[in-house]
């Protein structure tokens, strides 16, 4: 007995977990990534990005149950069924289970999660053009060669994502970034290959956002001489 009824009855009558019928979050038109928490996550399928959903879903609802007393103990998602295919909108069953009173209970909910299309920072910095940080570099180097380097470098760190564009004028190599971070792993790890030297980071004052804040960009100069390898 759970409660004075018995278990099916009990789930029936209260349930596991409070968990809304229909959820709605953003999803990258142009790379995927999903919107969760106020934090995008980069996803490679739809299965993927409804997994991600689902399990912060129940998390949440699990938190939530323990902070108002719930009777229900180790409650865990125990599976997730597809009622249709991953896509822009779909139907799921959450098979959940939990203890109460010593005594295992399960329940079944049913979801729809809709993803929403909008377009990620990082996206929204690349189909306009727009950047954070470049990095410029100057000095004595083979362009074609250097180049080459800074491709590979930018596939081994993972920085494909905030790596917005290349632009070569002659013997100078500008790199343009979404963040200053990517601008300075990409030149701390250039120095595998030359002799470097980062002069300085400069901000340039370019727009007031709505906030009042002030938004900048900023450049890094590297120097390069005389490869090393």
């Amino acid at each position: 007995m759970v409660r004075g009824l018995c278990p099916e009855c009990y789930v029936r009558h209260y349930g596991i977990l409070s968990i809304e019928e229909k959820h709605e979050y953003e999803i990258c038109r142009y790379c995927g990534s999903i919107r969760i928490k106020g934090r995008w996550i980069q996803v490679n399928s739809f299965q993927e990005a409804i997994n991600n959903i689902v399990h912060y879903i129940v998390k949440r609802s699990i938190e939530h149950a323990m902070r108002t007393g719930s009777y229900a103990k180790n409650i865990k998602l125990e599976r997730i069924e597809y009622e249709t295919m991953p896509n822009w909108s779909t139907k799921i069953s959450l098979h959940i289970k939990a203890v109460i009173d010593d005594v295992p209970v399960r329940e079944i909910k049913t979801i729809t999660v809709r993803l929403r299309p909008s377009i990620c920072p990082l996206c929204k910095v690349r189909v306009s053009g727009e950047y954070d940080t470049v990095l410029q570099i100057r000095g004595r180097y083979d362009p074609d060669q250097l180049e080459n380097n800074i491709y590979m470098e930018i596939l081994k760190l993972g920085l494909t994502r905030s790596f917005v564009d290349l632009v070569r004028i002659k013997k100078q190599i500008n790199i343009y970034f979404s963040d200053k971070g990517s601008a300075l792993k990409l030149a701390k790890s250039l120095s595998k290959y030359y002799k470097s030297k980062i002069s300085g980071i400069e901000h340039e004052e370019v727009t007031i956002t709505s906030s009042g804040k002030k938004r900048t960009r900023k450049t890094v100069t590297l120097h390069l001489d005389d490869k090393t390898s």
